[in-house]
């Protein structure tokens, strides 16, 4: 059984469970506004995890991942789409599939932009140290985390 890191295992879920989120919605809201309120009737235009989460693909598959040390991957609930409904039949659900990925490349850019921000502006030139303000409350609560599950386990 490899390492288990209790802190990088969080991260990571909350990362997945983000993208699954904003996928989903993104989703939900193109149908939405290309005429079927199917989505949103069904209080699918959220960015709440809980609507959106399916018990297997969202919470058992990716801890069982993680846990295991496979690559994680993940799945939500999919968003129910009315092609009917939509203004341009199957040319509109073009639009209400693609958004979804779009919204994870979007997702992807925003993070590595704040990522190179935070490795830009961390460096203090003048003092030659590095000023990882973020970093260093990241690393805190990962090694408090850690700590507590290592107290746990010592417990038992």
């Amino acid at each position: 059984m490899p390492d288990i890191n209790i802190a990088q295992l969080f991260i990571a879920f909350i990362v997945l469970l983000f993208s699954l989120t904003v996928h989903e919605a993104a989703h939900a809201w193109t149908a939405d506004r290309l005429g079927d309120p199917t989505a949103r009737l069904l209080g699918r235009v959220s960015l709440n995890p809980i609507v959106h989460a399916d018990l297997i693909g969202t919470v058992i598959f990716p801890l069982m991942a993680m846990v295991s040390g496979i690559p994680l991957i993940g799945w939500a609930k999919p968003v129910p789409v009315l092609v009917s409904r939509l203004k341009h039949g199957r040319k509109d659900f073009v639009l209400v599939a693609a958004a979804g990925p779009a919204s994870n490349l979007l997702i992807a850019v925003i993070a590595s932009l704040v990522l190179h921000l935070i490795l830009r502006l961390s460096f203090d030139a003048d003092a030659g140290t590095p000023w990882v303000p973020i970093a260093t409350m990241a690393a805190r609560a990962a090694g408090r985390l850690q700590h507590a599950a290592d107290s746990a386990a010592r417990r038992r």
